[in-house]
């Protein structure tokens, strides 16, 4: 028996036409693509706070450290305070603030038996101005301590102008 084919009607895109089609496709995602990392990687980083420190020697285990002004103004839950003791380069003292500040005066988690208050002198927007401070206590006495500000949101140490370190009598 013969077989006999037939002939469809129906016509399809040539081989070399699909293939151009397909790269042009891939050529125009890739770009898409590019584009879009690019505008990613242009936004400038945010910098961190810049800002002055002062320290009132209360006795010979409290300290009294004073914020001056910062800019960009910090908040405070975006802050960690370090103190480390210069004799030994031991982070004593790391302050975390905890909670919600809704209050002129915040206890602050501290560690190795440090006890700290966050007190805020013209509660304003939950920012960290001019003239708030914080009180800590049960330091080691006749030790020379340095403060380091850690900041949260730019995951870098805050830039401190001035003189970052105090002694206890």
């Amino acid at each position: 028996m013969k077989k006999i084919w037939k002939q469809r009607s129906e016509e399809g895109v040539s081989p070399v036409i699909a293939t151009i089609l397909m790269v042009a496709i891939t050529v125009v995602l890739a770009a898409v693509l590019y584009v879009m990392v690019i505008q990613m990687g242009n936004k400038p980083p945010t910098p961190p706070p810049a800002g002055s420190l002062q320290f009132d020697v209360q006795s010979s285990t409290e300290v009294i450290v004073t914020f001056g002004a910062f800019s960009p103004i910090p908040k405070p839950m975006d802050m960690k305070i370090i103190i480390t003791n210069n004799s030994d380069a031991t982070d004593i003292v790391e302050l975390t603030f905890s909670g919600a500040l809704d209050a002129s005066t915040v206890d602050i988690v501290a560690t190795n038996g440090t006890a700290a208050t966050y007190t805020d002198m013209n509660y304003n927007g939950n920012t960290v101005n001019a003239g708030d401070f914080i009180s800590v206590s049960n330091l080691g006495p006749h030790t020379s301590y340095t403060v380091k500000i850690y900041d949260y949101p730019t995951d870098s140490l805050c830039t401190l102008i001035g003189d970052t370190t105090f002694i206890l009598a």
